[in-house]
């Protein structure tokens, strides 16, 4: 990935060089485009200015020569010069006096075959002459030629024949016949301006021109080049600010980001990520792939997968990691709860965040087992109230019924015994009713926190000894054994002994009633490290497993059908819970089907006397 990363930086900077040297040539080629123009529009507006005057100062003299000759045919002819010497010596003259003698040469050229037989310096002024007579053109014409090795700029002036007659170069007149006819061209003036210093002044001002654009063209380029490294340098350090503004976003995250490339390998991860990972620190590292990471996850025991196998769980999370989609929760083998949420890039990496929802999971199945107990609690109460309707009106229809049998007398006024029997009957079932009625009103008042106890010191010994001769009676008709197991020398407890008498008595009479005849109840003391421990065993019908738990909640009943074979309002055990917690105790059962249940009353120390007596000599001394 780095020797990528470096192929990438080298190949970034070869085009940037490239990119220069392009630009450099691309200068060099226009400047030197430019500079090759230069020098034509130069040299050509040199001939156009040099042509220009030639012509003038030719048309000039021509116009004095003209005026020459006809002076000439008035005065003696022999008198005066040769109309083309005249002609020749004039420019010559003309230039000398405007300075110009080494700018420009003048010599009268005759047209071969003609009386003046001054040949052309060359074959190319020869051509010259010819297409000036060819076409008739009396014109001057100026154009570029050599002249001894060196360029010039050479004006032609034609010489047209005006005359029948001729003067010679001697100053004779030619007297042989003409050879000529009126108009014809009898040869040309012909003027050279030498141009080599003008072609060097236009190359080197040409040269010079095109430096400068170069230079203009470099400075630009150079100008450019530093505008788009500024901004290159800017747009970086505006990337780096704006990338450790995010990557500090995300290192102070609580969630775990980690960021992984195309090629599935960890490109980097914040330090909630690590943590979230401690358990395999050692390979989350940049470069690791992402296969590796989860299957140490695996095999470092991370996740808590339950009855899948390790390979089926690991394909399943590797498919959900490659095709991303909504988020998955997971259960951590420490019993913390994650979120994943995994998103594509649009280079192909993944983003992958980690949240812990433990704290959610938890609410969730506080919720969820506060709904379960809203509805047990409903359920129960339901219950209650169909199990109370039976327990109240069963009771108040005997005491109902044999009241009316007593006072109607039906049996006749002489039935005293059996009227007995039904008072016997009233008596019990009104007995019941109360006991219903009580246990009501003692759940509720302790319900609302208005149940209050009022602690003395007692034998326990006295109390059990009391309740036994309560149940005795209606445990010796049930054909039950009534059994007991005190320890000798057991301090006095301080309690409220209304409230515990109320709890053994209950229990004593559920495992009355619960035991089958033949059986026996045993109710004892003893002492134990934590204090002192009260019990009432029974070897009846007990109770299953899955309902040891719930006996003691308000309204349950292990059988709550109306057909039930013992009758009860299911407050009785939640009630003795209750009033043993006031003490600061606890109330323990062990019990199993078809072997009996014993139900432990377990009272704290510091309610024992001579618990109380050691204290408070400690605290004397």
């Amino acid at each position: 990935m780095q020797a990528a990363a470096l192929c990438a930086r080298a190949l970034r900077r070869s085009l940037r060089v490239l990119g220069q040297v392009a630009l450099a040539a691309g200068c060099g080629v226009v400047a030197y485009g430019a500079a090759d123009r230069i020098e034509q529009y130069q040299i050509a507006g040199f001939a156009k200015r040099s042509g220009h005057e030639a012509a003038i100062t030719l048309e000039l003299v021509n116009a004095f020569v003209e005026a020459y000759a006809a002076e000439r045919a008035r005065l003696s002819a022999e008198a005066a010069a040769v109309p083309a010497s005249f002609r020749a010596h004039a420019l010559q003259r003309f230039a000398a006096m405007r300075g110009e003698a080494d700018r420009m040469r003048v010599v009268m050229v005759g047209m071969p075959g003609r009386s003046i037989e001054t040949s052309p310096s060359d074959a190319a002024l020869a051509a010259a002459l010819r297409d000036i007579a060819a076409d008739a053109d009396t014109m001057p014409r100026t154009a570029w030629a050599e002249s001894g090795g060196e360029p010039v700029l050479r004006t032609l002036m034609p010489s047209i024949a005006n005359q029948r007659a001729c003067i010679d170069c001697h100053n004779k007149i030619q007297t042989t016949g003409p050879r000529w006819q009126l108009g014809d061209m009898m040869g040309a003036l012909v003027v050279d301006t030498p141009a080599g210093a003008v072609r060097d002044q236009a190359r080197l001002e040409a040269t010079l021109a095109a430096i400068a654009i170069l230079l203009c063209g470099f400075l630009i380029g150079i100008g450019a080049w530093l505008l788009a490294s500024r901004a290159q340098r800017l747009r970086k350090r505006l990337r780096r600010r704006m990338e450790s503004q995010v990557v500090g976003a995300i290192e102070g995250l609580s969630a775990g980001v980690a960021l992984f490339d195309r090629d599935d390998r960890l490109i980097t991860c914040n330090p909630a990520y690590r943590r979230m990972h401690a358990v395999i620190e050692d390979v989350i590292k940049p470069g690791a792939v992402f296969e590796a990471i989860l299957r140490e996850n695996v095999k470092r025991s991370r996740f808590d997968l339950g009855h899948e196998a390790a390979e089926a769980y690991i394909a399943k999370r590797l498919e959900q990691h490659r095709n991303p989609g909504p988020p998955i929760e997971r259960r951590l083998s420490d019993g913390r709860w994650e979120q994943l949420r995994e998103h594509r890039m649009a280079d192909g990496g993944i983003a992958l965040v980690i949240i812990d929802i433990t704290a959610e999971k938890e609410r969730e199945t506080s919720l969820q087992s506060a709904k379960d107990l809203a509805e047990t609690a409903n359920r129960t109460k339901s219950e209650f109230l169909a199990n109370m309707s039976h327990e109240l009106r069963t009771p108040l229809n005997a005491i109902i019924g044999f009241a009316e049998v007593i006072q109607m007398q039906m049996h006749g006024p002489h039935a005293g015994d059996r009227y007995a029997g039904y008072a016997t009957d009233v008596v019990d079932s009104a007995r019941h009713l109360l006991d219903v009625i009580n246990d009501i009103l003692d759940m509720s008042k302790i319900e609302a926190g208005r149940y209050t106890i009022d602690l003395q010191d007692i034998a326990i010994a006295e109390l059990i000894g009391a309740c036994i001769k309560v149940v005795a009676g209606r445990a010796e008709a049930n054909g039950i054994a009534i059994a007991t197991s005190v320890e000798t020398d057991l301090p006095p407890v301080r309690l409220d002994p209304r409230a515990i008498k109320q709890v053994l008595l209950n229990l004593l009479s559920n495992a009355v009633k619960f035991t089958p005849r033949g059986g026996t109840v045993t109710i004892g003391a003893r002492r134990d490290d934590a204090g002192m421990v009260v019990f009432v065993a029974d070897t009846g019908i007990g109770i299953p497993p899955d309902q040891v738990a719930r006996v003691t909640d308000p309204f349950h009943q292990v059988d709550s059908s109306l057909e039930r074979k013992h009758e009860g309002t299911g407050l009785g055990l939640s009630i003795c819970r209750r009033l043993v917690e006031l003490h600061g105790g606890r109330l323990d059962i062990a019990s199993a089907p078809g072997a009996g249940t014993t139900v432990s009353v377990r009272l704290p120390g510091h309610l024992l006397a001579d618990s109380r007596d050691v204290r408070a000599m400690s605290s004397a001394a």
